[in-house]
């Protein structure tokens, strides 16, 4: 999907299907972004909370932390490593109370 200039933004279980010879596919492609050449560089999406890179998450007291743009590929990647955690072990890997 990179490979072809675009980003999911929004990667989780519930968007990876499995056919009938335990192919996986990607479905829910409403966030997907195109990008051109190499900029990746996104400054904000739309994904599920849980599933959020950290520098996607934003704290507006603290305007320091305050990202404004950051790769879409490793947010992919990050979503993916997300939904492998919960797949595999049936939880996530921190609770929401966690900083």
């Amino acid at each position: 999907m990179h490979l072809k200039g675009y980003l999911h933004l929004d990667i989780k279980p519930q968007n990876i299907l499995v056919d009938e010879h335990l192919n996986l596919k990607i479905a829910d492609f409403v966030s997907t972004w195109l990008f051109h050449q190499d900029n990746d560089q996104v400054s904000d999406v739309k994904g599920t909370s849980y599933f959020l890179a950290p520098e996607a998450i934003s704290d507006p007291a603290n305007k320091i932390y305050r990202v404004s743009y950051f790769s879409g590929r490793a947010y992919d990647v990050w979503t993916i490593g997300m939904s492998l955690y919960v797949m595999v072990f049936n939880r996530l890997p921190y609770t929401p109370e966690s900083k």
